[in-house]
């Protein structure tokens, strides 16, 4: 889960980390880390999903005075440490974009319209304006079955640029 902390604070991020965001966890591990330049800190506490034992990983970057990048990780627990390397890759790929880095960045949209006669998941997923495996995009975003097929009038959402 990637997202930002809902409100304002004030203090270091190990501070944040440990009497806010998981004050109510039963944090181990906790560690004051630098990413890219952004006062970060991360701790590993243990949950469940669907019934399963799970390891948590939080981390929590400050990107500036009013924002607070949030990290969620949730493995297994018999595969944490075969994943330990890639979680830290994504843990360190966190940074601040320039205004010229941000602005190569088109944004999108997703656009509503009925299929005509003729259209094909095939056909319509050609008109998607993602980077990769545009059918995939298509039926996922559809709830589209590998074996179905839009009907003529029937609603289907496309990723569109602005």
């Amino acid at each position: 889960i990637f997202d930002m902390a809902p409100k304002r604070f004030q203090g270091t991020m190990h501070r944040y980390l440990t009497q806010l965001w998981g004050k109510k966890s039963n944090l181990s591990q906790v560690q004051r880390v630098t990413i890219n330049g952004m006062d970060a800190a991360t701790a590993l506490t243990q949950g469940t999903i669907r019934g399963k034992p799970v390891d948590i990983r939080l981390l929590a970057a400050r990107s500036s005075p009013q924002r607070i990048y949030r990290l969620v990780f949730a493995t297994p627990r018999n595969r944490t440490q075969s994943l330990a390397t890639e979680l830290q890759r994504t843990t360190f790929s966190l940074k601040n974009m320039t205004a010229a880095e941000a602005a190569k960045f088109k944004p999108r949209r997703i656009v509503v319209r009925a299929a005509n006669r003729g259209d094909t998941v095939q056909s319509l997923a050609k008109r998607m304006q993602v980077n990769s495996l545009p059918e995939d995009w298509f039926r996922v975003l559809n709830g589209f079955l590998p074996d179905q097929q839009p009907r003529p009038g029937q609603l289907i959402k496309l990723v569109r640029e602005r």
